[in-house]
């Protein structure tokens, strides 16, 4: 397994959108952002930087990310199950 790191492009956002949805299955079944943290990710979105993890050209992880007030936040980190670990 070679993983590699690089920033996303445009077309990634489907291909990363799937693996948040697969890596947070298990959380959501006893944890769902509430209308604050929706508001929230809307007011921040397009301050967001994104990264891929990608094996073998599929891309298996992503994670939001952006710097405010000079502290970095980290958003959604999300890596496919079969590649957690």
């Amino acid at each position: 397994m070679a993983i590699s790191v690089r920033c996303a492009k445009t077309e990634d956002e489907k291909a990363a959108g799937r693996v948040s949805d697969e890596a947070f299955v298990a959380v959501r079944r006893f944890y769902r952002p509430n209308p604050a943290a929706h508001a929230n990710l809307s007011e921040i979105a397009r301050a967001l930087e994104r990264l891929v993890a990608e094996d073998g050209g599929q891309i298996v992880g992503t994670v939001r990310f952006g710097i405010f007030d000079g502290c970095l936040r980290v958003i959604g980190l999300a890596v496919l199950p079969q590649f957690q670990r």
